[in-house]
């Protein structure tokens, strides 16, 4: 008879089959230990990716080496092969529970918890079945059992982690594994009490057990007033790792007490394990396969190391700095002890995370400072990414070349977009005009600016009210922005009564915006003066970028429609430039487009020039440029604070952004109310 398969394919798979199914979970474990963090300091897609499939390949793996443990044991007419493979089966158990580093790949994943327990308990059922066959001859069942309590542990720990970032997304507190002292509501009475409650507290309700954690460690995310724009950046960056950690990681139990006794219990088991395993095959108990004895070996060896970067991740964690920062108030020989740990040891290793910034290389950016915290210390992504209306309109309308190679990949373009809408890929025409920018110092210092400014007192929660609050604060504060008082009001109500009115929805003002921005920032194209254009600029992109390539943040904003506006301002841009001379250049393109733009029907590019020519008119090129940015902060802000915390925990898991960012910094801020009437933040002179 023919066979398909050559039969020392056959061979090796029979003698392979369950050793590379048990080593390829190991080495899938392996790879989410160590890059599973990157997702959160990256928003490459390749990066997500790899995560994504080995996350998935993780449980895939270990779930078809039960099943060809189970259907193997007893058939190789081997007692020292099935009693080594009754061993390695916890070990499956172990990888089970999975790394540290990420226990969930989306927020859903973590109300799926209930899932886990039927999954522990059969995955257990099966793998003992596998030890209990060969309990009559097994001389290596106390390793074996070791292995099991290891494996159930990591496994409970998984289920337990999850079970608390579900809560966490049902808005349910979870005090003993979260926060084991006062809430956020218990300190809101508090404080009511004490007739110091304000509407920035009552923001804090809105977040719930992210508010607690707020609360909880305001003196950790706050060490001192007047904090400088770097270590204000660097406290929001530390409760934007901790969100994140809460929602995909094991973070929020390993601080519970039991937790880590358990933690040091599954440990200790895998140690005695490999101990007893080692007294055994000196003793020649029995006579084991090479392979077998390194593969088993390697298990042993693998699962230590797994744990002990576990162990080491916890220790030198900002997590690790806040428990020793409590326990270090403690005035006892132990606190004393942990208090020189943490000077001498904690602190100076931590250090490597903190926010760090270089001179910008990068034109026309060379004026700013760029953050420059080494890829494997970050937090977030660090970036800021972009759109533009001009350049997609550009990209998307001239003609291609006709030499065969660029017609070739135009096809194949085609067909991909037709294809990978299929498969859950979205807007990937517009990928293709994003761009990543850095993040700058004195962008950070323009948005903590309006925040520190403008929160505190803030009573009204809708876009136009923030708008007008911050118009006039500036008029109020600023003598020279008092002597434009007249063109300030114009602009407000060019703005604010469009708002109010629903004259335009909010995706048409942003567009509206976006142009407006584009306008000036060519009109300002050689002024020196107009530094702060470029800034200003990434702004209006990356609200543009949010807007197309992110809806989920703007879903939860009133009036918001994804792409009506824009297909409709696409589609009257598009036949103009195709209509124009191949061989023009872009830039001279660009300003007959923005000529066009101010002749136009549509009333969103007529709202831009309008609202353009009057800032180019009325205003000198920096008020300019920081009226036009506080416009955009305040939006920002406002889609911001209407996201839910779940959304921007979900936007955290693929490397965060700005939107993020702002968030929890506006959460730090708020806490001003209950501090001595010091800023958050030493604003620059």
């Amino acid at each position: 008879m023919v066979t398909i398969i050559p039969s020392r394919v056959e061979k090796i798979w029979e003698s392979w089959n369950v050793r590379g199914a048990i080593l390829l979970s190991f080495f899938i474990q392996m790879f989410l230990v160590l890059f599973a963090p990157s997702r959160k300091r990256s928003d490459n897609m390749l990066v997500g990716f790899a995560i994504w499939s080995a996350y998935l390949l993780a449980d895939w793996a270990a779930n078809f080496s039960v099943g060809l443990v189970t259907s193997n044991n007893g058939n190789n007419n081997d007692t020292a092969k099935d009693n080594l493979m009754a061993l390695w089966a916890p070990f499956l158990l172990l990888h089970f529970g999975g790394p540290d580093t990420i226990t969930a790949l989306n927020l859903e994943d973590n109300l799926l918890w209930l899932r886990q327990i039927p999954g522990l308990l059969f995955k257990t059922l099966a793998l003992v079945y596998v030890f209990v066959v060969t309990v009559p001859q097994n001389r290596l069942w106390a390793p074996t059992l070791l292995i099991f309590v290891a494996g159930i542990i990591k496994y409970s720990e998984r289920t337990c982690a999850l079970y608390v970032a579900s809560n966490m997304i049902l808005g349910e507190e979870s005090k003993e594994s979260v926060l084991p002292n006062k809430t956020t509501k218990e300190l809101i009475e508090e404080l009511t009490r004490q007739q110091r409650l304000d509407f920035s507290y009552k923001r804090l309700i809105d977040v719930g057990p992210l508010g607690d954690i707020l609360m909880e460690y305001r003196d950790y995310f706050w060490p001192h007033t007047n904090q400088s724009p770097i270590e204000a950046l660097n406290s929001t960056e530390v409760f934007c790792e901790f969100t994140y950690e809460l929602y995909y990681t094991k973070a929020s139990i390993l601080r519970n007490k039991v937790a880590c006794i358990a933690r040091f219990a599954a440990l200790s088991s895998v140690v005695v394990a490999l101990g007893l395993f080692i007294s055994m095959e000196k003793d020649h108990l029995y006579k084991f396969d090479k392979t077998d004895a390194a593969v088993t070996y390697l298990l042993f060896y693998g699962a230590l190391f797994l744990e002990t970067i576990s162990v080491f991740r916890l220790i030198f964690s900002e997590w690790m700095l806040v428990i020793s920062n409590e326990s270090s108030q403690n005035d006892s020989y132990l606190g004393r002890a942990i208090k020189f740990c943490q000077v001498k040891i904690l602190e100076p290793i931590l250090v490597l995370q903190r926010s760090r910034f270089s001179k910008c290389k990068n034109t026309p950016y060379t004026d700013f400072e760029e953050l420059s915290t080494p890829f494997l210390f970050r937090r977030w992504c660090g970036s800021i990414s972009g759109l533009n209306l001009i350049k997609i309109c550009l990209g998307e309308g001239r003609p291609k070349k006709q030499y065969l190679h660029f017609k070739l990949v135009e096809f194949l373009e085609g067909v991909f977009y037709q294809i990978a809408p299929y498969f859950g890929a979205k807007d990937l025409k517009l990928l293709k005009y994003k761009v990543k920018s850095p993040f700058f110092l004195d962008l950070w210092q323009f948005i903590l600016a309006d925040l520190t400014s403008l929160l505190p007192n803030m009573r009204n929660d809708d876009l136009r009210g923030r708008i007008h609050a911050a118009i006039d604060t500036r008029i109020e504060s600023r003598a020279h922005y008092a002597k434009v008082a007249g063109a300030l009001m114009s602009l407000e109500g060019f703005i604010i009564h469009r708002i109010g009115d629903n004259e335009y929805a909010f995706d048409e003002m942003i567009l509206l915006l976006h142009l407006s921005t584009d306008l000036c920032y060519d009109n300002d194209e050689h002024n020196v003066a107009a530094n702060k254009r470029h800034l200003v600029k990434l702004l209006s992109d990356y609200m543009l970028y949010l807007l197309l390539m992110q809806p989920n943040m703007m879903s939860e904003v009133p009036g918001f429609a994804q792409k009506s506006e824009f297909q409709r301002i696409y589609s009257a841009l598009i036949p103009f430039i195709r209509e124009e001379d191949p061989n023009i250049r872009d830039h001279e393109l660009r300003i007959r487009l923005l000529n066009l733009i101010k002749g136009s029907g549509l009333p969103t590019l007529r709202g831009a020039c309008l609202l353009a020519e009057e800032l180019n008119d009325e205003f000198p090129p920096d008020m300019k440029w920081e009226f036009i940015g506080m416009v955009w902060v305040q939006m920002l802000l406002f889609v911001a604070e209407k996201n839910r915390p779940s959304s921007h925990a979900q936007h955290l898991s693929k490397g965060g952004g700005l939107i993020s960012l702002v968030w929890l910094a506006s959460l730090l801020v708020r806490l001003n109310g209950d501090r001595e009437e010091q800023p958050w933040f030493q604003q620059s002179p």
